[in-house]
């Protein structure tokens, strides 16, 4: 009974510790088709499309080292979408925020991080 009791609670601290853990899947891609929104609400255009593998690594890496944190806002469309999974919306301070897909988790890069990715992924430098 006390071997069962161990185990019971060795799996109940590894779930735990599972689910609390907010940090998504970002998963590998072969290509980043970026899109930018246009005037019209909803309609977005092509303006990138990046193939090379080391600047997609290097485009994942800010997500993946990114704070994710659980949010249920509804915001608008997002200015920017790469390969319709990921949002990304230009915040006041010219910060980047960052959601992927459907999961109501989000991200707020740091301005430095924030210029480096709107640059890499639109050729652009972020609004001052």
């Amino acid at each position: 009974m006390k071997k069962v009791c161990v185990l019971f609670i060795t799996f109940m601290a590894v779930f735990l510790m599972n689910g609390c853990n907010d940090q998504p899947t970002i998963k590998s891609e072969e290509k980043l088709i970026i899109e930018k929104l246009t005037k019209t609400e909803g309609q977005y255009e092509k303006i990138n499309e990046i193939t090379d593998k080391k600047e997609i690594k290097k485009v994942l890496t800010f997500f993946k080292k990114a704070e994710w944190i659980s949010a249920s806002d509804k915001s608008t469309y997002p200015k920017i979408k790469m390969n319709d999974y990921y949002g990304l919306w230009v915040m006041s301070d010219n910060a980047l925020k960052v959601r992927i897909g459907s999961l109501n988790q989000n991200t707020v890069l740091s301005k430095k991080d924030s210029n480096e990715l709107y640059q890499l992924i639109t050729g652009e430098k972020l609004s001052e």
